[in-house]
């Protein structure tokens, strides 16, 4: 059985870089306005696009676990993922953007498109592998069809 290479889950990624934008955000010289109900609104977004993304996969029997995807049982192209091939991403990246947001720090949006940027490096190309050798032609239509974000 195949594992990532990434040791770290993405919710604790997500959230060491949420610790890590706060301490960051203390020492930003750059405070923009203060904006409350932008990062609510986000932060609530993220909060439905990940439990909608969760309840499809338990629908479908398939794992929600980003370190095995190939204990994935179904390919999933439903709901939500005819959007997005990472919903569940996508809602740790708005959360990451509303807690920056809301700390109204834009060095801290830094460390949310760093966030990005190592999940599709270290997480999101190395499960595509997986779920490429694993669907096949079903999942390589799906990537054509479907944006890796939104």
């Amino acid at each position: 059985m195949k594992r990532l290479k990434l040791k770290i889950p993405p919710l604790i990624l997500m959230i060491v870089f949420g610790i890590l934008s706060f301490f960051v955000s203390k020492f930003d010289p750059f405070i923009f306005g203060n904006f409350r109900l932008l990062p609510l609104f986000m932060g609530g977004v993220g909060g439905v696009i990940s439990l909608w993304s969760v309840v499809i996969f338990k629908n479908e029997k398939t794992t929600v676990d980003p370190m095995n995807p190939n204990k994935s049982n179904n390919l999933v192209v439903n709901g939500v993922y005819k959007y997005s091939r990472n919903p569940m991403y996508l809602s740790f990246y708005l959360w990451l953007l509303a807690w920056s947001i809301y700390l109204s720090s834009p060095l801290s949006i830094l460390f949310s498109l760093f966030f990005v940027l190592y999940l599709n490096i270290f997480q999101i190309l190395p499960e595509e592998k997986v779920l490429i050798e694993k669907f096949g032609k079903s999942y390589k239509d799906y990537i054509e069809s479907v944006r890796r974000w939104i």
